[in-house]
Protein backbone atom coordinates (compact mmCIF):
# COMPACT_ATOMS: atom_id res chain seq x y z
CA UNK A 1 0.00 0.00 0.00
CA UNK A 2 1.27 3.44 -0.87
CA UNK A 3 1.42 5.42 2.38
CA UNK A 4 2.72 8.86 1.49
CA UNK A 5 2.20 11.78 3.86
CA UNK A 6 -0.49 13.22 1.56
CA UNK A 7 -2.44 9.97 1.49
CA UNK A 8 -2.30 9.50 5.25
CA UNK A 9 -3.41 13.10 5.83
CA UNK A 10 -6.32 12.66 3.43
CA UNK A 11 -7.27 9.38 5.09
CA UNK A 12 -7.19 11.04 8.51
CA UNK A 13 -9.49 13.79 7.26
CA UNK A 14 -11.91 11.22 5.86
CA UNK A 15 -11.87 9.25 9.12
CA UNK A 16 -12.42 12.42 11.16
CA UNK A 17 -15.37 13.49 9.01
CA UNK A 18 -16.86 9.99 9.27
CA UNK A 19 -16.45 10.01 13.05
CA UNK A 20 -18.12 13.41 13.31
CA UNK A 21 -20.99 12.24 11.10
CA UNK A 22 -21.50 9.14 13.26
CA UNK A 23 -21.41 11.21 16.45
CA UNK A 24 -23.95 13.71 15.10
CA UNK A 25 -26.22 10.87 13.97
CA UNK A 26 -26.09 9.31 17.44
CA UNK A 27 -26.84 12.65 19.12
CA UNK A 28 -29.78 13.27 16.79
CA UNK A 29 -31.14 9.78 17.48
CA UNK A 30 -30.91 10.30 21.24
CA UNK A 31 -32.70 13.64 20.96
CA UNK A 32 -35.36 12.13 18.69
CA UNK A 33 -36.02 9.25 21.11
CA UNK A 34 -36.17 11.65 24.05
CA UNK A 35 -38.64 13.91 22.26
CA UNK A 36 -40.73 10.96 21.07
CA UNK A 37 -40.88 9.55 24.60
CA UNK A 38 -41.82 12.89 26.10
CA UNK A 39 -44.51 13.48 23.47
CA UNK A 40 -45.90 9.98 23.89
CA UNK A 41 -46.08 9.98 27.70
CA UNK A 42 -46.42 13.73 28.14
CA UNK A 43 -47.67 14.81 31.54
CA UNK A 44 -47.90 11.25 32.88
CA UNK A 45 -44.16 11.32 33.57
CA UNK A 46 -44.21 14.85 35.01
CA UNK A 47 -47.16 14.23 37.33
CA UNK A 48 -46.31 10.81 38.76
CA UNK A 49 -45.12 10.48 42.34
CA UNK A 50 -41.42 9.96 42.81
Amino acid sequence: MNSTPQNSTAAERVRRRRSIAIALTLVLMVVAFYVATFVRFGNVIAERAM
